[in-house]
């Protein structure tokens, strides 16, 4: 939670620049990316609810996590992402 917030402070300077309106490849972009995170948020689900056949390889997460630390860790994860692409400057995460 430590590294959230100092993350936050840290993107405050750079919001002068950046809140770019974001264009349909900027939408398409978003929307991949969390496609592709809820799958991830899927599987690891699966591996909570069988730790006695799979184990997490995420070191955040731990081997064996509970459905609420992964819930967290991915719903975490999915604000900071998109809070990073509203905050940095479109042509910083276009390349």
């Amino acid at each position: 939670m430590k590294t959230f917030v100092i993350l936050l402070i840290l993107l405050f300077p750079i919001s002068a620049t950046a809140f770019d309106k974001w264009d349909k490849t900027d939408i398409a972009l978003a929307t991949t990316s969390i496609a592709v995170n809820f799958c991830d948020w899927r599987q690891t689900h699966e591996i909570s609810d069988h730790p006695d056949r799979w184990r997490e390889r995420n070191p955040i997460l731990g081997d064996h996590p509970s459905g609420e630390k992964v819930d967290l860790v991915f719903a975490a994860a999915l604000v900071g992402e998109l809070l990073v692409a509203h905050v940095l400057p479109s042509k910083w995460w276009k390349i």
